[in-house]
């Protein structure tokens, strides 16, 4: 039986953690849950990169105190926010009219090395969608939060290869 080769030490490591209870908390914990996991994956797809996720939820000021405390690791702070600029009357009212907002804290500063927002609404075909599962969250805002992580590792200089190169 042929001995596992171990996988080299990644160039970047990211721990990845979400705000469930900051501005916005009327989206669903599964939701909450595909987009972690969905961002997370996406920065894994790289062999130079390592993502976890965080332990517990984190605030700003939380991840920013966890981004002083590591020496190597980024810490990258997810956010879902209301998207109130969409609708027509400006009056919000969909849990589900979000968007993801990201930054990327830097180790033992805690700076931010980068930061945007991804909007699930991007991702959608006119006249097209998709049913949401249960298990596995929103699939928009699971795109975004894909996108995101694209947006991170395109900052870093890593690519990733898409199915289509394979």
């Amino acid at each position: 039986m042929p001995t596992p080769v171990p996988r080299p030490k990644p160039a970047f490591s990211f721990i990845v953690g979400l705000d469930r209870f900051g501005d916005f908390s009327r989206v669903s914990l599964y939701a909450y849950s595909g987009v972690l996991q969905n961002c997370t994956a996406r920065l894994n797809d790289s062999p130079v990169v390592r993502a976890e996720v965080a332990a517990r939820d984190l605030s700003r000021a939380e991840a920013v105190k966890m981004a002083k405390a590591e020496k190597e690791t980024y810490i990258v702070w997810i956010q879902l926010r209301a998207d109130t600029f969409s609708g027509e009357t400006g009056i919000y009212n969909d849990p589900n009219d979000v968007y993801i907002n990201y930054a990327v804290l830097a180790p033992v500063t805690g700076k931010t090395t980068t930061q945007g927002n991804t909007y699930p609404k991007a991702y959608r075909n006119k006249g097209i969608n998709l049913p949401s599962s249960t298990t596995t969250g929103d699939y928009y805002l699971n795109l975004a939060a894909r996108g995101a992580a694209e947006r991170i590792l395109d900052h870093f200089h890593v690519h990733i290869r898409s199915r289509l190169e394979d």
